[in-house]
């Protein structure tokens, strides 16, 4: 089964056991709350009130796991996917160019996330779900290098990616960071991406900074911790 078919699948039972979960709750609360002048409303609609807390507790724990099933179906990108490269790029993200103009913009961007000339323009009227993995993950790249940021934080960009995927990655970040000559801030745990991507790097333990350097020496320095966490 396709990525995208799970996706929708598991958005639309969100949204399923979110309704359940949300009326149970304002019922217990406004007509059948624990306590307080109106606990002698043992009923409502001839439904009894424990009946009312297990059918908002079920749901709202379902709920709560196809969130997290959700979250960590997203963590990689968020393409729309039933609009194209060129959609992604552009409108669907609140960028409003003339037709053209929207074209040789996505052309450019889809360039510097490391696209070839003849890939851009192969690619630029395909849906999500009719890209490789990789590709997906650089044109996700290339709608945050759209805007034309100073500064692009990329929060654990490798995820779960398998390793081709992550080669991919690692040549679109390299490759924008060369054609946009901005400073990007990648937050990862994959201590050989950061070695492949940085050329400096702030070791944090407990929240906290404690060293910063050179690539090499802060890697160098990771505790036997760190060092079976990065194996």
């Amino acid at each position: 089964m396709k990525r995208i078919t799970i996706n929708a699948l598991v958005d639309i039972a969100c949204l399923i056991t979110f309704v359940p979960s949300l009326v149970t709750g304002l019922v217990l609360y406004l007509f059948l709350p624990e306590g307080g002048f109106r606990s002698g409303w043992a009923t409502y609609l001839g439904i009894p009130r424990n009946q009312w807390v297990m059918v908002h507790n079920s749901t709202s724990l379902v709920f709560a796991a196809l969130l997290i099933i959700h979250l960590l179906l997203h963590q990689e990108y968020d393409l729309y996917p039933h609009r194209t490269v060129l959609d992604n790029l552009t409108d669907a993200i609140g960028l409003a160019f003339p037709k053209e103009l929207a074209k040789r913009k996505a052309l450019i961007t889809l360039r510097m996330a490391g696209f070839t000339d003849e890939k851009s323009l192969e690619i630029l009227n395909r849906y999500p779900g009719e890209l490789s993995n990789g590709e997906r993950h650089r044109v996700a790249l290339a709608q945050v290098l759209i805007h034309e940021p100073r500064l692009v934080i990329l929060d654990e960009p490798t995820g779960t990616m398998d390793p081709i995927t992550k080669q991919d990655v690692k040549h679109s970040i390299l490759n924008a960071r060369d054609e946009m000559d901005e400073t990007f801030i990648v937050v990862s745990h994959d201590m050989d991406f950061v070695k492949d991507t940085c050329d400096r790097v702030a070791l944090m333990r407990r929240g906290k900074i404690i060293q910063m350097g050179k690539t090499d020496e802060i890697l160098a320095s990771l505790n036997e911790e760190e060092r079976s966490r990065e194996a």
